[in-house]
């Protein structure tokens, strides 16, 4: 199974594409440790009684110190674990997770230009490799003004560390979410740098209806510690689930679901759709989209 966790709202940037509700000051924001002690999310964790996979979201996760202390607590416990993040945080902050878990956990790191400039980033990205993070993949999210920038930013962090660099377009753009002329004008940027499958997935083409199973056996966990099924299905009569009291109670349903989404931004969840063949295969899903992205780049 995979869980979604919503760490905190709490955000220390102000990007105008985010697509997740944030808060820019603390007192203002939901916190997961706040409503509910470090100890009760892991034993809730534990008390699981599948595989799970874990996907750490903010905000940014890692603006609540409490976080080092349950990902060093829940990671030896679970299959998987990535947590996105701006990366902004100092590691010194958390050099009490053990170095183990630091390279086990996967960091999504995204770059935002609109943020924070490259060298800077660059700089951020070198102190949490030299403090032993694993830093799986870097989510560059553009502006339709900031794609011809890709290839420079992609080839710095080939170059200097081997970490792919992913092209992330900004979800509002009109200049591929706009009407279908417009979108596929925003497609030919994409082409020769996604495979097919996510060109159409990142530029807002329909998943409304589409058979899927990631919400079949996938929850989202809100701060407050309620479940619910992933992407907004509900069954009939399936209430939001008390995760702090009852995991035990998590269930995958037997077969896949009809995308209750207009559209599919998430590669974690567009893996899974039926019609997609050769994802959602593994437990790592970041390495997969990884790999697919990099042999299609080179066969360019």
């Amino acid at each position: 199974m995979v869980v979604e966790l919503g760490v905190t709202s709490w955000c220390n940037y102000r990007c105008s594409y985010c697509v997740t509700t944030v808060h820019a000051r603390r007192d203002d924001a939901l916190h997961a440790f706040d409503r509910h002690p470090v100890d009760a999310w892991v034993a809730a964790f534990a008390r699981v009684p599948f595989e799970l996979s874990l996907l750490c979201r903010g905000g940014e996760p890692f603006l609540d110190a409490q976080f080092g202390r349950f990902l060093a607590e829940v990671t030896p416990k679970l299959r998987y674990v990535r947590v996105d993040t701006n990366g902004s945080w100092p590691p010194e902050r958390f050099d009490a997770v053990p170095v183990e878990v630091r390279r086990r956990v996967q960091l999504n790191v995204s770059f935002h230009p609109t943020q924070i400039a490259l060298d800077a980033f660059s700089k951020r990205v070198d102190r949490l490799l030299a403090a032993g993070w694993h830093i799986a993949m870097i989510n560059y999210v553009m502006e339709a003004a900031q794609a011809d920038d890709y290839d420079h930013v992609r080839d710095h962090f080939e170059r200097r560390h081997d970490i792919y660099v992913n092209p992330n377009p900004d979800a509002f753009d009109p200049a591929w979410q706009g009407k279908p002329l417009i979108r596929l004008g925003g497609q030919d940027r994409f082409r020769a740098l996604l495979p097919a499958l996510d060109v159409a997935r990142k530029t807002g083409e329909p998943t409304a209806g589409k058979p899927c199973s990631f919400p079949s056996i996938a929850y989202f966990i809100a701060p407050d510690g309620f479940a619910e099924r992933a992407c907004g299905y509900r069954t009939a009569g399936e209430p939001r689930l008390d995760f702090i009291q009852h995991s035990d109670q998590l269930r995958p349903l037997a077969t896949p679901v009809r995308c209750p989404q207009p559209t599919c931004l998430c590669l974690d969840r567009y893996a899974f759709l039926d019609e997609v063949e050769a994802r959602g295969r593994e437990i790592d899903l970041l390495a997969e989209y990884v790999r697919d992205c990099r042999t299609h780049q080179a066969a360019r």
